[in-house]
């Protein structure tokens, strides 16, 4: 195996600088970015596309208007079937969150190609039946080749992110099983 290094000319116009922001590929020509931590520890909430359908050498970023609903800025995002979650993080009060939310990207790609005309929301909260883990932050997820099953391991949990009371912070080690029934 060889493993080669290539920045990549993607134009003028990009993200801002972020952290601990998670980005997916989606149908194998765009990457989408949501999320994380800019600088001076503000949270963002933004959503970005990258389209390399150009021979994956060069790109074109395009920010993704904010429809309503959108989730309030976090990280943790996976890709699934051709669609994004979102699942927990943190809001900018350092709050943690446990809520899901999924991006329609087929609706984005056509919003983003120049029609306007979208008949549904492209973000959509989706609803939790039963006991779910507590809120996290800093987790990692996965999806099964299924695309039925997301699991969701370890984050933090209790207590507050910062270094100097490393008492209060408390990192789990559990994983979850996260079955999906989407109805969209």
């Amino acid at each position: 195996m060889r493993i080669s290094w290539r920045l990549l000319e993607v134009g003028p116009l990009a993200p801002p600088p972020r952290g601990a922001h998670a980005a997916c590929c989606v149908n194998d020509k765009f990457i989408v970015i949501h999320g994380g931590i800019g600088l001076y520890g503000s949270r963002l909430g933004d959503t970005w596309l990258l389209d390399l359908s150009n021979g994956l050498r060069s790109g074109s970023w395009h920010q993704i208007g904010y429809t309503w609903p959108l989730p309030p800025p976090r990280s943790a995002v996976l890709a699934l079937g051709g669609k994004v979650l979102v699942y927990g993080g943190e809001d900018s009060q350092r709050r943690r969150k446990d809520d899901f939310w999924i991006l329609d990207t087929p609706a984005l790609l056509q919003y983003e190609s120049g029609s306007k005309k979208m008949s549904k929301r492209m973000w959509k909260k989706l609803r939790i039946d039963g006991q779910c883990p507590n809120y996290r932050s800093f987790h990692g997820a996965c999806v099964d080749t299924s695309g039925c099953c997301v699991y969701i391991f370890g984050g933090m949990v209790d207590g507050l992110v910062h270094p100097a009371e490393a008492l209060g912070l408390r990192f789990d080690g559990q994983l979850y099983q996260v079955e999906l029934v989407l109805h969209l």
